[in-house]
């Protein structure tokens, strides 16, 4: 179990559509990623209907692990919300490192 995303999890809604307010939990954002900051860049399109494009993508090196049971709670709340990987065409992917 990630301790850093155990705030978010404990505190999930219930169903999926439900909102919440989160004022009495405390997260540190910066918990929440990994050390490593070099991330990918690149111009992509919505994961949903109507997979519009012009989204610039910013997807981290380093993966952040979640335990099972973690990703069972987000998944019991969130829709599926992607579409198939689709090809990588004439775009470009460029590594960054975030500036600290």
């Amino acid at each position: 179990m990630s301790p850093d995303f155990a705030p978010l999890v404990e505190n999930l809604p219930r169903e999926p559509g439900d909102s919440l307010h989160f004022e009495h939990v405390t997260l540190h954002v910066d918990d929440l990623l990994p050390r490593d900051r070099r991330y990918y860049r690149y111009e992509g399109s919505l994961t949903t209907p109507p997979c519009s494009e012009g989204v610039h993508w910013l997807v981290m090196v380093e993966p952040v692990e979640l335990s099972r049971q973690q990703i069972e709670a987000f998944r019991s709340v969130m829709e599926v919300n992607n579409r198939p990987v689709q090809p990588r065409n004439d775009r470009r992917l460029t590594l960054e490192t975030a500036a600290e």
